[in-house]
């Protein structure tokens, strides 16, 4: 398993696992669980707020990218989830404002989703099996 949470700015990058972040704000954090293999996740971070993501990667060869950027100090926050019965997933999520929130599961292979929410206090929801 491997398992990672950072706050300020970081590069990480492991063989078969690989997360990536890039903090611009202190105060933002990202927590990346992968336990499966070729799991890539991406997390980009900026502006006003303390935004928060998490990605929890079970399956193999998915794909997470994460990018929130806070406009007005309230913080944006992005939950992950790709369980053990998803493999070749890709999740996307876009949020520029303050008060967003996505959360996304994947539990069925070759899923696909892209979430963007610009302003103040959007909501999703996905799920897909």
């Amino acid at each position: 398993m491997n398992k990672f949470s950072r706050t300020g700015v970081s590069i990480i990058a492991l063989g078969l696992a690989s997360a990536a972040y890039a903090q611009a704000t202190p105060g933002n954090t990202s927590t990346v669980e992968q336990l499966g293999a070729r799991e890539t996740a991406k997390v980009t971070q900026s502006g006003d707020g303390a935004n928060t993501s998490w990605v929890d990667q079970d399956g193999e060869d998915n794909t997470a990218t994460v990018t929130q950027t806070s406009t007005a100090g309230q913080a944006n926050s992005s939950i992950i989830l790709q369980t053990r019965s998803a493999d070749f997933t890709n999740s996307t999520v876009n949020q520029t404002g303050e008060g967003n929130r996505s959360d996304i599961t994947q539990g069925g292979d070759r899923a696909a989703v892209t979430v963007r929410q610009n302003g103040t206090d959007n909501t999703s929801d996905v799920d897909q099996d």
